[in-house]
Order: structure tokens, then C-alpha cells, then sequence
């Protein structure tokens, strides 16, 4: 009966659990065209109508023009229908949400993500309309779109407002996206070149230091053949940074255009755990690379960054780019490799003290055959131009692979450089990560410990399957020798019962 009873108890006990946990779920998949505290907008142009009232998936709205109307408060919600395509922009006023509930824009129901297009497919010369065109956001979150076929993705602009909190984009792809180049800037002012996400801002009173937007997180987001994922934009009346917070994490960055990130007019943040390759696939007069940056208090940690292009007569295509006045940045457990360019370049184009890159680090990064298709034979992995493009900065702990380059070339002497090791070409593609990429995190976001490695052996390490045949015999011999000891054991104990 105790048993019985406490059977009964278990049994009870888990009910509950999973009445707990599908109530929640059956809450908010049924939530209908209300969200918690705010309207849920649904728009398809396959089955949508402007005429409906678009608070249901049986009444939407079937085109974007609708949402310019609206005004979006916390709890709002739009959701685009999954599978469908519009060819339009869209332009957002003002939608500010809060922490604990955020301004969505999203999806719902089956299929491919809702792809939202400037062209159906040829994209016109200074195509600088954005496809989303959102002003003064606060506590936004975009998930899930496909985004392409323009010059601009996302325009996030600040219309003379300053520190607005919290714009989340994840889960969106981003692709086509060109129109204009580099030189084009005469013509398209506030956009450097066209890329997928990009922010602006304009000041009634010009020299305004205020940060139009404070943490711009960038999650989970894929591009392909697009100027680049984000870039800095222009700001009208004054120059100082538009963002303060730049969180870009578990993002691929690929064949973009110019780069494959563009980390300009912001101060702090981090890149983490992502992937740029094969950048650079377009015309690009002033140079294409793996990253560009020209920030204040940023960390590129756990990524790869390799095989960027460079094209005919275009220069540069490495791998990480600092285009002056960058300070306080850490470079911290990349693998950066297969570069047409150098590794890393220190770039001073006022060929002044005015433009110098300042405190700099590279730390426990590894390198492997940059210089593929340099403009220029020669160069190191980590190269600054003119000699005191950098200042004050570190190149600490880094592992580099034998080559006719050497680590660096023309590096200040301010520039601490030390524990760096070279290692053979047998070990080519197996010397990275040097660090755990968790240890690496809580040293940037929670001030832990960085441990840096200590004297680790860099031979070569190859697989010997005669070594791996006697580990399998040893491990079966184990094996059986302990079944045999217990076989044993038990025998002589029924034996003793016998008797």
C-alpha cells in the first residue's frame, strides 16, 4: 500500500509539471490578435486584403504600406506570413516597446521565411530606399526575415533623439544587396555602401555627444552577397557615434561585396562566435576586407575570419582592417586564415599622430596563409602602415604557422609583442582554438581571468592507426580481464556457501 501511495504521489507530481509547463505554451500559441498588452498585426500578400482589419491570420492585411500608419506601443506585435514575398519598402514610425515587452515584428505560420524585396530580382543603380525604414526605435526585436534585392536592408534611423534603448535583429538572412559602391558616396550621403543592416542619425543641434541608440544586438544572422551585414552610417548636423553597445554574436558573413562587417562610429560591444569567408566579391576601388573598424571599446573574439577576396586591381582583401582613430579594441581567440591579404592591417590615412590606431591587442590568435593574392609581394600577417599607424598596443600569445612572412612588419616600438610562436605547416587547420571559447566570454562580459596559455607543446600530432589499434586492444584487454575477475570472485563465494 505504501508503494501504491507513493506511486500515486509521483504520478500527480508529474501531471502537474506538464500541466505547468503546456498551459504557458497553449496561452501563446492561441494568444489570437492579442499580444500581452498590445495589438498583434498579421499582413500576407498571398491571401491578405488593406481592407481587413488585420488583427487575425483570417483577416490580414496584404501589403506593407499599411504598417506606415501605425503607431507601435509595447506588447504590439507584426507578423508577416511565412512563405510569402513582397516587392515594396515599408516605413516605421517611433515603435517603442519596453523591457519586459518589446515591439515585435516577426512571423507566423508554415514554411520559408517572409522575404521582403526592393526589386523582384535586378537591382537599380543608387537603390538607396531601405526595405525596412524604422525611425526612432526602442525595444524592437526583428526575427526571422529574408531580406534582399536593394542597396540598403534595415535602416535604423535617430531623428533627433539620443539614447534610445535596445534593438534586437535575429534570425534574418540577408542577400543581393548592392546598387551603389564605394565611390557612389557623393551621391548616396548617408550610407557608406549598401549592406543589410545599417544605422543613421540627424541632430538639430549639430556636435550633440549623446549615442542616438544604446545596444544594437545583431543574433544569429546570415549574409550573402551583400555590401556587408552592418555598417556605420552618416549622420546629419555632426559625427559623433551613433552606437553605443554593438553586440554581434553566432552570425555568417559570407561572399558579401566589400566586408563582411563594417564596426565604425560606435563605442563598445563585441563580435562573437562568428563566421566571415570569402568577402570582397565585388568592385571595391578602396579595398574589401574581412572586417573594417574604427570604434572605441570593442572586443572580436572565438571567430574565423578567412579566403576574402580580392578582385582584379582592388586592394587590401585580409582579414580585419583598422581604418585609424580605433582605440581599445581586443582581437582575443581568432583564427584568422587564406586571406588574398595581410592578416591584419593598421591603415593611418592621414599619415599623422592625429589618425593613429591606439591600444590595440591581439591576443592568442592564430594565423594561417594570408598573403594569397597580395597587391603588393610581401608583408606579415600583421602589418601597419606607416610604422606608427599603431601605438601602445600588445600582440601577445599568438600562434602564427611557418611561412616566408613574419609575424609583423613595421610595428611602433610601443607595441608590446611577445609569447607569440610559429608552428610547422603539418599542423596547419589543428592549432585552433587556443582558448576555451567560454573562458574567453566570461573574461570579456564578466572581467574573469583570461588564462593565457602556458609553454604548449606545437609538435606535430598525426594519427597513427597502429597507436589507435593498440589503444583498442588495451581497452578490450581491460575489459576482459575485469569480467574475468568478477567471473572469478563469484565462483569461489558459491563455492563457500556450499560448503
Amino acid at each position: 500500500m505504501i508503494v501504491k501511495h507513493k506511486i500515486k504521489r509521483l504520478v500527480s507530481f508529474l501531471l502537474t509539471l506538464l500541466i505547468a509547463a503546456v498551459i504557458p505554451f497553449s496561452f501563446s500559441a492561441s494568444a489570437g490578435g492579442e499580444s500581452a498588452g498590445g495589438t498583434t498585426y498579421y499582413i500576407s500578400s498571398s491571401d491578405g486584403n488593406d481592407e481587413n482589419s488585420g488583427t487575425s491570420e483570417s483577416s490580414p492585411w496584404k501589403t506593407l504600406s499599411k504598417l506606415s500608419g501605425l503607431t507601435l506601443t509595447a506588447g504590439d506585435r507584426v507578423l508577416l506570413k511565412s512563405g510569402d514575398l513582397w516587392v515594396e519598402s515599408a516605413e516605421i514610425y517611433a515603435p517603442c516597446g519596453k523591457p519586459e515587452n518589446p515591439v515585435i515584428i516577426g512571423s507566423y505560420g508554415e514554411g520559408e521565411k517572409p522575404q521582403l524585396r526592393l526589386f523582384e530580382d535586378t537591382v537599380e543603380k543608387y537603390a538607396d530606399t531601405p526595405v525596412l525604414y524604422i525611425e526612432d526605435a526602442e525595444w524592437l526585436e526583428i526575427d526571422g526575415l529574408d531580406i534582399g534585392f536593394c542597396g540598403v536592408g534595415i535602416n535604423l534611423h535617430y531623428d533627433n533623439t539620443y539614447n534610445k534603448e535596445h534593438v534586437k535583429i535575429k534570425n534574418t538572412h540577408f542577400h543581393d544587396i548592392y546598387g551603389f559602391y564605394q565611390l557612389d558616396r557623393a551621391d548616396i550621403t548617408l550610407f557608406p555602401h549598401a549592406a543589410g543592416i545599417i544605422v543613421t542619425r540627424s541632430m538639430a543641434i549639430p556636435g550633440y555627444e549623446q549615442p542616438a541608440l544604446k545596444g544594437l544586438y545583431i543574433e544569429n544572422c546570415t549574409s550573402y552577397d551583400a555590401g556587408s551585414l552592418y555598417t556605420y552610417g552618416g549622420a546629419i548636423g555632426g559625427s559623433y557615434p551613433a552606437v553605443e553597445g554593438l553586440y554581434v554574436t553566432d552570425c555568417v558573413m559570407e561572399n558579401n561585396g566589400i566586408y563582411g562587417i563594417a564596426i565604425a562610429n560606435n563605442i563598445g560591444g563585441y563580435m562573437d562566435n562568428c563566421k566571415i569567408i570569402d568577402c570582397g566579391s565585388r568592385y571595391a576601388p578602396m579595398g574589401s576586407m574581412g572586417i573594417m573598424i574604427s570604434c572605441e571599446g570593442f572586443t572580436i573574439m572565438n571567430s574565423e575570419i578567412a579566403f576574402q577576396q580580392r578582385l582584379e586591381d582592388n586592394p587590401d582583401g585580409g582579414g580585419i582592417d583598422f581604418e585609424h582613430l580605433t582605440y581599445d579594441v581586443d582581437i582575443i581567440n581568432c583564427y584568422i586564415h587564406d586571406n588574398s591579404g595581410v592578416g591584419t592591417m593598421f591603415f593611418n590615412s592621414g599619415a599623422d599622430e592625429t589618425h593613429q590606431n591606439k591600444r590595440i591587442r591581439y591576443i592568442s590568435n592564430v594565423f594561417e596563409n594570408n598573403n594569397q593574392n597580395v597587391s603588393n609581394v610581401g608583408g606579415a600577417e600583421l602589418i601597419s602602415i606607416p610604422l606608427y599607424s599603431l601605438v601602445d598596443g600588445a600582440i601577445i600569445n599568438n600562434r602564427y604557422m611557418e611561412s616566408e612572412n613574419p609575424l609583423t612588419m613595421y610595428m611602433d616600438a610601443s607595441v608590446e609583442i611577445a609569447g607569440n610562436r610559429s608552428y610547422s605547416k603539418e599542423l596547419q587547420g589543428k592549432v585552433w582554438p587556443i582558448l576555451d571559447f567560454d573562458d574567453v566570454r566570461d573574461y570579456v562580459i564578466n572581467g574573469k581571468p583570461l588564462p593565457l596559455p602556458d609553454d604548449e607543446d606545437l609538435s606535430v600530432s598525426t594519427f597513427d592507426i597502429r597507436q589507435y589499434l593498440i589503444g583498442v586492444i588495451c581497452g578490450f584487454g581491460v575489459v576482459i580481464i575485469a569480467a574475468a575477475a568478477v567471473i572469478i570472485i563469484r565462483t569461489i563465494k558459491k563455492r563457500r556457501v556450499r560448503k
